[in-house]
């Protein structure tokens, strides 16, 4: 068949618009399949690779590789693909599918009935490849970075036996998919991991050669890189006495590692404790949160405490103390008895230490509820998107000067269409909002029409007055512009930020990857080593969250650059008696 309509001229087109509308119905069949059926949902996504692999074979085999029809099979996968599923993103359903793969070993185990015919037909690699391959149909790719990136984080940290090779093997061809910025942060948690393990282990020596420093207690620390990581929510938690001795322990290490990091203990998401519970009939040990055991320690000096004993005890806001006393007293382990013994927690309500408390197991693991972040992982997604639109804005406007306002929205969508669909109307908000913020400005003659309002080239003359440092300690603030801490509120400026008066004692942290800096008269310490300052400005681009500049011995001038101002060539001219 294909051989005979491929003797008429532009047969061709109309049999590939046949063969796109049929795999697009049966690809909308299959959503609407899984909508029908919750069960359905958990295998939408090897349906999917099973269908691609079916039509796949149908273009390679009887269509001759012909490359009208490898369009036609990629115009129909991505109109079902990025449609929602009961309620689920395709992105999301994709980020767990991997996730399950790379949790269990390679059994995903979607139903009963597939389980040995899974494992004797596809190989992990096999199926990895192929799901790679269904994220190339995906226009969510961010959101899929995000939602993987979650999931990743619960595999390398509380997945006994993640596979590093396996782990690499995925980024490899993610890598090979979407570039390098997309696996980026994926692969310094990777490696964050290694370097944990070395740091662990030189953490045990050190306590081995300083008896007096040893807390009593076994403590395993895995230092996190925060650019890397997703954000984990943090409080104040006052810690019991035998843990405040472990942390402070750890910080005395450190320090002799590396100075001039800053520690941020993120108990609430992360930390477990294994404690053993003396109960009447046998001592059980208990897996819990940092969080679940300063609770139960608070019963090791207090026979009965109330809800609001606890949670001034504990420094908690209510919703985290609800969660954390329902899963100590109202789930399926019942470690408290709460009076009156119902099934939710009020601020009324008393707890004591159930010693009768019993179960078959030596061993137990006491979960704290789920908490959706499924909504969070969207909102910064959402953000990032609005920076990502801001960069490439600027970008397009440095390169053509003056542009149309249709012009400018279909270039915008060109350049960012390879990680998401932008919004025209989320484009044409940012427009007003750079505008707002002197980097654009309309056409007096022409509201349609935009030209740039950046300046490439910034002269600072010898006798010019500079903005002097407000503190001798500069704190940039996050992405999000959230202050870090310190006196210093340097958010994400509308311009390069030009400080003066550095002198020795000025230290420079970076808490986004999305800075770059000049360093004028700079001596650096740590892996950058100059005896002398300069002759021309220094520009370090790419600064990443580690990343710790300290001056000494000569007095320089800094200049910072947000990311949109970054992609902009930015040429300062600085005398030489600066």
């Amino acid at each position: 068949m294909f051989r005979l309509f491929s003797e008429i001229p532009k047969c061709l087109d109309s049999v590939s618009n046949i063969f796109k509308q049929h795999v697009t119905a049966e690809g909308t069949a299959l959503v609407k399949q899984a909508e029908d059926a919750a069960s359905n949902k958990k295998v939408f996504v090897r349906k999917v690779i099973e269908l691609h692999d079916k039509y796949l074979a149908y273009v390679n085999d009887c269509f001759q590789n012909h490359t009208l029809f490898h369009k036609s099979l990629k115009e129909a996968f991505k109109v079902f693909c990025n449609k929602g599923v009961a309620g689920s993103l395709s992105a999301e359903l994709l980020a767990t599918f991997c996730d399950n793969i790379l949790k269990k070993g390679g059994s995903e185990k979607l139903s009963d009935e597939a389980i040995e015919e899974t494992l004797e037909k596809v190989v992990i690699e096999e199926t990895l490849e192929k799901v790679v391959k269904l994220l190339a149909y995906i226009s969510g790719k961010d959101l899929f970075a995000e939602f993987y990136r979650k999931k990743l984080a619960c595999r390398l940290l509380f997945v006994n036996r993640a596979n590093d090779d396996r782990e690499r093997s995925i980024l490899t061809k993610l890598k090979q998919q979407c570039g390098g910025q997309f696996t980026s942060k994926m692969e310094g948690m990777v490696t964050d991991l290694t370097l944990a393990r070395e740091n662990q282990t030189s953490f045990e020596e050190y306590l081995s050669n300083n008896s007096n420093a040893n807390p009593g207690i076994d403590l395993t620390v895995t230092v996190l890189t925060t650019g890397f990581w997703p954000s984990y929510k943090s409080f104040d938690l006052n810690l019991p006495a035998e843990m405040v001795k472990c942390v402070e322990v750890f910080r005395e290490f450190y320090q002799t590692k590396s100075k001039h990091r800053k520690l941020t203990w993120i108990y609430y998401s992360l930390g477990t404790c294994n404690l053993l519970g003396k109960f009447e009939s046998r001592n059980t040990e208990l897996i819990v949160t940092t969080y679940q055991a300063s609770a139960l320690l608070l019963f090791n000096s207090s026979d009965r405490l109330s809800y609001s004993e606890i949670m001034t005890q504990l420094n908690l806001t209510d919703d985290d103390v609800v969660r954390l006393l329902h899963s100590l007293s109202c789930a399926k382990y019942k470690i408290l008895n709460k009076e009156p013994n119902t099934k939710n927690i009020s601020p009324t309500d008393h707890f004591e230490f159930n010693s009768k408390f019993t179960y078959k197991m030596r061993r137990i693991k006491i979960p704290l509820p789920p908490v959706d972040e499924k909504k969070k992982v969207i909102e910064d997604v959402d953000k990032d998107r609005q920076y990502a639109i801001d960069a490439s804005i600027v970008r397009i406007m440095k390169s053509w000067k003056v542009l149309g306002q249709q012009q400018l929205v279909l270039e915008c969508v060109e350049q960012l269409g390879h990680m998401f669909k932008p919004d025209f109307t989320a484009i044409k908000k940012r427009i007003e909002d750079l505008i707002t913020r002197d980097y654009l400005e309309r056409d007096k003659t022409n509201p349609n029409m935009y030209r740039t309002n950046l300046h490439p080239k910034t002269t600072i003359e010898s006798n010019q007055t500079l903005e002097p440092s407000p503190t001798k300690t500069l704190f940039v603030a996050t992405t999000h512009q959230r202050l870090l801490s310190g006196d210093s509120s340097v958010t994400s400026p509308h311009r390069p930020l030009l400080f003066s008066n550095i002198s020795s004692s000025t230290t420079v942290l970076f808490s986004s990857p999305l800075w770059r800096l000049l360093l004028i008269y700079p001596l650096l310490s740590g892996d950058c080593s100059m005896t002398s300052p300069p002759r021309r400005p220094l520009l370090f681009g790419d600064i990443s969250s580690s990343t710790t500049v300290l001056f000494s011995n000569f007095d320089c001038s800094l200049l910072l650059f947000s990311l949109a101002t970054s992609s902009v060539v930015c040429t300062v001219y600085v005398p030489l008696s600066c």
